[in-house]
């Protein structure tokens, strides 16, 4: 037994249905996607930072203010993120504790460029700083 065809032509299949089933299976996975914990950088607000500690003193936080461009500030030194390692591991810099502040025009690449460098160079105490504005 032969299949018989009308008029030789095969008829097309659309695939405006199948499309139709994708969206409606992305919109349902995104909806029931579980994210990732946002905080999982510890945010130090004024509140919550160190008392001073003396100059003199090895273990005050050095503070690493990330400009709108994406270098760093440190101690008046103007420094690139690669530069960073190399600076923190002189003189045993990376065993103190490092507060970053981002400027709030600062792009996300280079506060995460900064955080590897810190990573890096063995600094294990990071605390990143927001400023929140008073009303």
């Amino acid at each position: 037994m032969k299949p018989v065809r009308r008029n030789g032509t095969l008829p097309r299949v659309t695939l405006v249905p199948l499309i139709d089933v994708l969206f409606i299976l992305l919109f349902y996975f995104m909806v029931t996607s579980v994210y990732l914990d946002l905080d999982m950088i510890p945010v130090s607000k004024v509140s919550d930072l160190p008392p001073p500690v003396a100059v003199g003193q090895s273990e005050a936080p050095l503070m690493l203010r990330l400009t709108p461009v994406g270098n760093v500030v440190v101690q008046g030194q103007t420094l690139r993120p690669d530069e960073l390692t190399e600076w923190l591991q002189k003189d045993d810099r990376a065993v103190r504790p490092v507060l970053v502040l981002p400027s709030g025009q600062a792009p996300v690449q280079a506060l995460a460029s900064v955080m590897d460098e810190l990573a890096r160079a063995g600094v294990t105490r990071t605390r990143l700083i927001r400023i929140e504005g008073h009303p």
